[in-house]
Protein backbone atom coordinates (compact mmCIF):
# COMPACT_ATOMS: atom_id res chain seq x y z
CA UNK A 1 0.00 0.00 0.00
CA UNK A 2 2.65 2.51 1.12
CA UNK A 3 4.55 1.91 -2.49
CA UNK A 4 1.28 2.55 -4.22
CA UNK A 5 0.61 5.65 -2.65
CA UNK A 6 3.97 7.24 -2.60
CA UNK A 7 5.03 6.08 -5.54
CA UNK A 8 1.41 6.66 -7.27
CA UNK A 9 1.18 3.08 -9.09
CA UNK A 10 -2.00 2.75 -10.95
CA UNK A 11 -1.60 -1.02 -12.37
CA UNK A 12 0.45 -3.81 -11.23
CA UNK A 13 2.02 -6.92 -12.89
CA UNK A 14 1.83 -9.71 -10.43
CA UNK A 15 4.48 -12.05 -11.37
CA UNK A 16 5.56 -16.02 -10.07
CA UNK A 17 2.41 -16.74 -9.47
CA UNK A 18 2.90 -19.94 -10.32
CA UNK A 19 5.63 -20.36 -7.85
CA UNK A 20 2.78 -20.08 -5.02
CA UNK A 21 1.35 -23.27 -6.28
CA UNK A 22 3.44 -25.07 -3.80
CA UNK A 23 1.48 -23.94 -1.29
CA UNK A 24 -1.83 -25.06 0.56
CA UNK A 25 -2.72 -21.88 2.01
CA UNK A 26 -0.86 -18.41 1.55
CA UNK A 27 -0.74 -16.34 4.76
CA UNK A 28 -0.61 -12.74 3.62
CA UNK A 29 0.24 -9.68 6.27
CA UNK A 30 -3.05 -6.75 5.87
CA UNK A 31 -2.45 -4.69 8.99
CA UNK A 32 0.32 -4.31 11.56
CA UNK A 33 -0.09 -4.26 15.37
CA UNK A 34 1.36 -2.06 17.07
CA UNK A 35 3.06 -1.73 20.52
CA UNK A 36 -0.27 -0.28 22.07
CA UNK A 37 -2.53 -3.02 21.05
CA UNK A 38 -4.51 -1.24 17.60
CA UNK A 39 -3.62 -1.89 13.98
CA UNK A 40 -3.13 -0.05 11.41
CA UNK A 41 -3.46 -1.19 7.86
CA UNK A 42 -0.40 1.06 7.20
CA UNK A 43 3.47 0.61 7.42
CA UNK A 44 4.49 1.59 10.48
CA UNK A 45 6.88 4.81 8.87
CA UNK A 46 8.38 5.52 12.25
CA UNK A 47 11.39 3.69 13.07
CA UNK A 48 10.53 2.35 17.30
CA UNK A 49 6.63 1.87 15.82
CA UNK A 50 8.22 -0.35 13.09
CA UNK A 51 10.32 -2.24 15.24
CA UNK A 52 7.65 -2.90 17.69
CA UNK A 53 5.02 -3.64 15.29
CA UNK A 54 4.08 -7.02 14.64
CA UNK A 55 2.19 -8.50 11.17
CA UNK A 56 -1.58 -9.52 11.03
CA UNK A 57 -2.24 -12.14 8.82
CA UNK A 58 -5.09 -12.75 6.57
CA UNK A 59 -4.87 -16.86 5.59
CA UNK A 60 -5.83 -17.18 2.13
CA UNK A 61 -6.74 -21.25 0.55
CA UNK A 62 -3.87 -21.89 -1.69
CA UNK A 63 -4.30 -23.92 -5.04
CA UNK A 64 -1.66 -26.55 -5.27
CA UNK A 65 -2.00 -27.02 -8.75
CA UNK A 66 0.50 -26.09 -11.80
CA UNK A 67 -0.28 -23.20 -13.86
CA UNK A 68 1.67 -24.17 -16.74
CA UNK A 69 -1.32 -25.06 -19.26
CA UNK A 70 -3.44 -21.70 -18.05
CA UNK A 71 -3.54 -20.12 -21.34
CA UNK A 72 -6.16 -17.34 -19.55
CA UNK A 73 -7.24 -16.00 -16.70
CA UNK A 74 -10.68 -18.18 -16.35
CA UNK A 75 -7.83 -21.05 -17.07
CA UNK A 76 -6.77 -20.63 -13.31
CA UNK A 77 -7.71 -22.07 -10.49
CA UNK A 78 -10.91 -20.71 -8.65
CA UNK A 79 -8.16 -19.76 -5.48
CA UNK A 80 -5.43 -18.25 -7.98
CA UNK A 81 -8.16 -16.15 -9.46
CA UNK A 82 -9.50 -15.19 -5.76
CA UNK A 83 -5.52 -14.29 -4.95
CA UNK A 84 -5.06 -11.64 -7.81
CA UNK A 85 -8.24 -9.99 -6.97
CA UNK A 86 -7.53 -9.90 -3.40
CA UNK A 87 -4.21 -8.29 -4.08
CA UNK A 88 -6.19 -5.66 -6.44
CA UNK A 89 -8.85 -4.99 -3.26
CA UNK A 90 -6.33 -4.69 -0.91
CA UNK A 91 -3.71 -2.25 -3.11
CA UNK A 92 -6.41 -0.42 -4.81
CA UNK A 93 -4.90 -0.95 -8.27
CA UNK A 94 -5.50 -2.86 -11.00
CA UNK A 95 -3.43 -6.24 -11.58
CA UNK A 96 -2.72 -6.07 -15.61
CA UNK A 97 -0.23 -8.89 -15.89
CA UNK A 98 0.18 -11.88 -14.41
CA UNK A 99 3.14 -14.20 -14.81
CA UNK A 100 2.31 -17.55 -14.25
CA UNK A 101 6.10 -19.45 -15.41
CA UNK A 102 9.42 -18.58 -16.52
CA UNK A 103 8.74 -18.26 -20.21
CA UNK A 104 8.07 -15.25 -21.82
CA UNK A 105 4.39 -16.50 -23.28
CA UNK A 106 3.76 -17.31 -19.58
CA UNK A 107 1.70 -13.61 -19.42
CA UNK A 108 -1.71 -13.45 -18.95
CA UNK A 109 -3.85 -10.16 -19.16
CA UNK A 110 -6.58 -10.26 -16.93
CA UNK A 111 -8.24 -7.02 -18.79
CA UNK A 112 -7.22 -7.64 -22.28
CA UNK A 113 -3.66 -5.88 -23.95
CA UNK A 114 -5.39 -2.62 -24.06
CA UNK A 115 -5.30 -2.43 -20.36
CA UNK A 116 -2.09 -2.30 -20.20
CA UNK A 117 -0.95 0.04 -22.78
CA UNK A 118 -3.69 2.97 -21.82
CA UNK A 119 -2.05 5.79 -22.09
Amino acid sequence: RYAVRVNGIDQLALTKLDVLSAFAELPVCTRYRLRNGSETADFPAHQSDFHAARPVYETLPGWEEPLSSCATMDDLPAAARRYVEFVEEELGVEVTLVGTGADRDRILSPRGVEAVARP
